[in-house]
């Protein structure tokens, strides 16, 4: 049963507007007429039950899994023990070089800086001037939390929002990183589904990939597979911009405590092998600007549904098919696409690898 198809209380209209009108005539009540004052007020009592039946309704779907949002949600997975995956802020580090001015002077931690004026980030300690020429060596975190940080790259020019002309120049010396969305609901959902497993230590493939995944929103897909006796293997796919140094790191420690891990075992993450294809998918439909929208949709998402699954086959027929489902005359794929040039055909890859590719449309109007 879909969730909007669920309902734990009956708050029909028409339903309920029967019983009302029903218990006024049994009680002796005149007939009712449209605008008459009784009908008003009835109509009035109907829209205030309704309304209270309706709240009581949407407040037991939102202590169901497949129909809680938002902060409802999160009540749920915390009364499972399992949690949102909070959204964090990047964090890099600057080199700050002073002039000489003859006086000592501490910039406390907390103030900012810029590099285009918008994207905000501080100091997270304080740093002493001394008051000769010097150049110090500190880390700044970005305002606010969230993977939009993590743009700021390394040897850009930043400059303090209250300028000082001690300082003659700062610029970053590492890219930033380590910031992350906040879970979306729906990867959340899911992974609530596969918490009972991570609940317990590892072992089965299932269990360590629900533990990886938990680590960060960053985390697209964890496959884990058995590389040698005692060896475990984590394979991963990673959001674009996402630092897999830190992130692989993340991983194995979360995966190697001796109260996860069995003592057999030794863990291990990588990123999945990249297996290129090409696509360049000509597509003939009637000349509808609704209908173009939707087969670029298709395509991305397509896309997101071949390259963020380790493992997964290669398999443009799934492209083909939403085409023609939303209502297109005629889809060709050029020679030389696919895996290698191979064609545009399903083809099967390693368990350690991903599809990773570019698909061009070209519309043709009829």
């Amino acid at each position: 049963m879909a969730t909007n198809d669920l309902h734990f209380v009956n708050y029909n209209l028409k339903t309920f507007w029967n019983k009302i009108t029903g218990a006024y005539y049994e009680a002796g009540g005149d007939p009712l007429y449209p605008g008459n004052e009784i009908e008003m007020l009835l109509r009035a009592v109907l829209s205030i039950g309704v309304a209270i039946f309706a709240d009581v309704d949407a407040a037991m779907l939102m202590d169901t899994l497949d129909g809680a949002q938002g902060i409802f949600l999160d009540i749920y997975g915390g009364k499972r023990g399992c949690y949102r995956i909070q959204a964090t802020p990047a964090k890099t580090d600057i080199r700050i070089v002073f002039r000489a001015t003859g006086y000592a002077k501490t910039i406390p931690a907390g103030t900012e800086l810029t590099a285009d004026g918008v994207v905000l980030y501080h100091l997270t300690e304080d740093v002493e001037q001394t008051g000769v020429a010097q150049t110090v060596e500190t880390t700044i975190e970005c305002s606010q939390a969230g993977a939009f940080g993590n743009a700021l790259a390394n040897g850009t020019q930043m400059q303090f929002i209250n300028g000082s002309s001690a300082i003659y120049s700062v610029y970053t010396i590492t890219d930033a990183e380590g910031g992350q969305d906040e879970e979306k609901d729906d990867d959340y959902r899911e992974r609530i589904h596969l918490y009972g497993l991570a609940a317990v230590t590892t072992g089965p493939s299932s269990v360590y990939e629900s533990a990886a995944m938990a680590v960060s929103t960053q985390i697209l897909d964890a496959k884990a597979l058995r590389d040698d006796d005692g060896e475990v293997g984590i394979y991963l796919i990673l959001e674009d911009g996402a630092s897999s140094a830190s992130l692989i790191a993340a991983v194995e420690s979360a995966l190697s405590p001796v109260y996860k891990r069995p003592l057999t075992d030794h863990v291990t993450a990588m990123l999945a092998t990249d297996v290129a294809y090409t696509l360049h998918c000509k597509v003939w439909y009637q000349g509808n600007l609704n209908l173009a929208d939707a087969i670029t949709e298709a395509k991305d998402e397509y896309k997101a549904w071949q390259d963020n699954t380790v493992g997964r086959a290669f398999n443009p027929d799934k492209l083909t098919a939403a085409l023609y489902t939303l209502g297109v005359e005629r889809v060709q794929y050029q020679a030389g696409d696919g895996i290698d040039g191979a064609g545009a055909v399903y083809t099967e890859i390693g368990v350690r690898e991903r599809c990773v590719g570019t698909i061009t449309l070209e519309l043709v109007t009829t």
